[in-house]
């Protein structure tokens, strides 16, 4: 039941159902990789505890191979403990994103299962760092 809400959480956010039937521009230009983890991330929300470390991430290989070699080669970064939450509004934190900045900001997963650009200073305050 869970998996079901936070899939249909990921539909909604993502412009599906839309008639554009293409991805939001956001992530597009994220890429592959963030666009694979946050999937992976949606799914390990729905199928068990959050992701503790990079081993969490193997099982996931043959359907997420961007975001998974994104992660065991530091190109993609995942806050470890955290996790896709239902509910989650404005105040979504980062769990995960691009280890190195493009020149207008960051590319960043949010717990709402968002994926979205932030500036140095947006990622910092919705890091909690």
């Amino acid at each position: 039941m869970r998996f079901l809400l936070l899939s249909l959480l990921l539909l909604i956010s993502s412009g599906c159902g839309s008639n554009s039937g293409s991805a939001p521009k956001a992530e597009t230009e994220a890429g592959d990789g963030l666009n694979q983890l946050r999937d992976l991330m949606v799914e390990a929300a729905g199928s068990g505890p959050t992701l503790k470390k990079k081993g969490d991430v193997a099982e996931y290989e043959g359907r997420y191979p961007s975001a998974v070699a994104g992660v065991n080669d530091g190109s993609l970064t995942i806050v470890w403990g955290k996790g896709i939450r239902e509910g989650i509004g404005e105040n979504a934190t980062v769990i995960a994103y691009q280890t190195t900045p493009v020149a207008d900001g960051t590319w960043a997963v949010l717990e709402n299962a968002e994926i979205k650009k932030l500036s140095a200073d947006e990622l910092k305050a919705k890091s909690g760092k």
